[in-house]
């Protein structure tokens, strides 16, 4: 493939990374798991670009460690219902989502600015 032809495909993915996903937003885990069980899940954090495989248990949560064993009481990263998913694919639709609406929502404020603008 020429650089021409090779400019042209890129130019093609970048058009299509604009558009909504088209897939349906994924919606974090209703899973319950007892206090006293740990269970594995999948986290995203799109800001960093990352999804990883980590637990909960209850209200605990790790979103970068093994499963403890059932002798070790290890203390979860965060409190509270955690956003985590049941498979690594909802997880990364969750990210796309979630960097496409942040996306919109900064090309939005350029437009109203442009818009703004051009009213002057």
């Amino acid at each position: 493939m020429t650089k021409k032809e090779q400019a042209f495909v890129d130019s093609l993915k970048i058009q299509a990374a604009l558009s909504w996903p088209k897939f349906e937003k994924p919606s974090p885990s209703t899973i319950k798991v007892p206090c006293d069980e740990y269970r594995a899940v999948w986290f995203q954090n799109a800001f960093s670009g990352r999804v990883s495989l980590g637990w909960t248990s209850g209200n605990r949560h790790n979103d970068n460690a093994p499963i403890p064993d059932k002798d070790t009481r290890y203390s979860g990263n965060f409190q509270g219902p955690g956003r985590y998913y049941e498979t690594r694919l909802e997880a990364l639709r969750a990210m796309r989502w979630e960097e496409a609406e942040d996306c919109a929502r900064r090309l939005l404020r350029i437009d109203e600015m442009i818009k703004k603008e051009m009213t002057a």
